[in-house]
């Protein structure tokens, strides 16, 4: 495993003069206890018997030999030496076997590698399984109200991902197999996608949903052609006056949008307009990709 970790950064100097402009020895106590976090977190992800390699490109200690050491004197790391690393590396060689390259031995940027092992004994912290900010199992009554809206709508079945639907506040998440056990290895901060938020007596389906399981959605699709697909990319509602839009067996609501057989975004439709629904980071002025 590999860190390379955020650091001061002024080990590039020598390519970029501008990266001393910010540097200041107080930002130095941060940023080390930023590293120790993660120095410590990569090794609870390491695997027994494996290695982690640390790095930086600064010359300070308290980022460099003190967050490795610091890792040594709080887990069962063990230092592995880096002596024979390349030829010539003695010449950079820490006492406790790290490379510390300074700029006018080798005529180079600065740079720092620490190697550490994992002994093949070594227990595996387990954390709680449920998953982080408060997600809790899908209520089963929305979970009811959620399956006949996609059936019904979208004729897609919901029951493959009943064990992994969780729900926090109005929104409700989905999350990938088995991230229970990964749960019990290793922090997840963040994981699985926002399906759906709840509002009374209805679903807003999210675009991440929608683009993630086109390819199971049986209707309320649309097929649009170059011009069609233009607009809808640059933000633009399409006008059901005059568009030329296969229109058959739709209900009002949600649908979602192709072009060429590829999934382009959610919209909603109306008496008199497709409805727009592309996320606005989504949303693109040059179009020169999108081409007969």
């Amino acid at each position: 495993m590999l860190l390379d970790a955020p650091c001061g950064g002024e080990g590039t100097v020598r390519k970029d003069p501008s990266a001393l402009s910010h540097w200041t020895k107080e930002q130095l106590v941060p940023l080390a206890q930023l590293q120790k976090e993660l120095i410590a977190s990569a090794y609870q992800c390491l695997k027994p018997g494996g290695r982690l390699v640390y790095s930086t490109c600064s010359l300070s200690p308290e980022e460099n030999q003190q967050v490795v050491q610091h890792l040594v004197a709080t887990s069962d790391a063990q230092i592995v030496s880096l002596a024979s690393l390349f030829s010539g590396a003695k010449q950079c060689l820490t006492e406790d076997g790290f490379l510390h390259v300074l700029p006018h031995i080798y005529d180079s940027e600065g740079f720092f590698i620490a190697a550490v092992s994992k002994p093949l004994n070594s227990i595996i912290q387990l954390y709680s399984a449920e998953p982080k900010q408060h997600f809790e199992p899908l209520d089963k009554k929305l979970m009811a109200q959620l399956g006949l809206k996609l059936n019904n709508h979208f004729g897609l079945d919901l029951k493959p991902f009943l064990p992994r639907l969780m729900q926090r506040d109005k929104e409700i998440w989905l999350f990938p197999e088995n991230f229970e056990s990964i749960n019990q290895v290793m922090r997840l901060n963040r994981s699985g996608i926002k399906i759906a938020d709840c509002y009374p007596n209805k679903f807003r389906l999210t675009h991440e949903f929608a683009s993630c399981f086109y390819a199971l959605i049986e209707r309320q699709k649309i097929a649009l052609d170059i011009s069609q697909a233009k607009l809808f990319c640059q933000g633009k509602d399409l006008a059901l006056s005059d568009q030329q839009l296969p229109m058959v067996n739709l209900q009002q609501g949600e649908i979602v949008l192709e072009y060429q057989g590829a999934f382009i975004g959610l919209a909603n439709l109306q008496k008199s307009k497709i409805k727009n629904r592309l996320p606005r980071d989504r949303v693109i002025d040059r179009l020169d990709w999108l081409s007969q």
